[in-house]
Parts: C-alpha cells; sequence; structure tokens
C-alpha cells in the first residue's frame, strides 16, 4: 500500500505571514502607546502571538492531514480484508477510487 502525503500549503506562505502580521501589528499599535518602552514591547507580544497563533494553525492543520491519511489506510485495510481492493491513480489532475470486486 503506498500513501502519498503532501506538506500542506499553509506552510509555504507561513513565514510571510508571521512576518507581515507582525509588522503589521507593531505599526497599529505603536501608534497607541504611551511611551517608546510600552511601543515595543506591545509590538513584541503582539508579534509573539501571532506567530503563536499561526505555529498553532500549522500543527492542527498537520494533525488533521495525518489523520485523515491515517483513515484512509484503515478504510484500505478493511476493503482488501473485505476482499476488495483499493487503488488511486491521478488522471487529468483529479484523484479516482477504484473498487474492484474479485468475485465477478
Amino acid at each position: 500500500m503506498r500513501i502519498e502525503f503532501q506538506i500542506p500549503e499553509c506552510f509555504h506562505f507561513s513565514l510571510k505571514t508571521i512576518l507581515f502580521s507582525a509588522i503589521l501589528a507593531a505599526l497599529f499599535l505603536m501608534l497607541g502607546a504611551p511611551d517608546d518602552a510600552a511601543k515595543v514591547m506591545t509590538a513584541v507580544y503582539v508579534g509573539l502571538a501571532i506567530m503563536a497563533a499561526v505555529a498553532a494553525f500549522n500543527l492542527v492543520w498537520v494533525l488533521l492531514s495525518l489523520a485523515w491519511v491515517s483513515l484512509a489506510g484503515l478504510v484500505s485495510r478493511w476493503l482488501s480484508r473485505a476482499g476488495l481492493s483499493f487503488s488511486s491513480a491521478r488522471k487529468s489532475g483529479r484523484r479516482t477510487v477504484e473498487y474492484t470486486d474479485p468475485f465477478r
């Protein structure tokens, strides 16, 4: 059995998202802070909070992807025990699933 796993696209944009969000948050929060030290610390804390949120989203995305792959493996195993074969192939950019009954 061959299982293909692709890294979610959110990983490709994580660094850009973190940097862009941190810069925007720093700019907006620096406008309302009372003094320079508070502005800097507020920008740092907001940037860290945004980075943590993006990292948590990526972690949840990967865990859900792994759960989906595991579920597909279980279904494939159950089908093979029932005498059915499970194969997947790419045709014209779409994933097709074929079930073959060996008793026909």
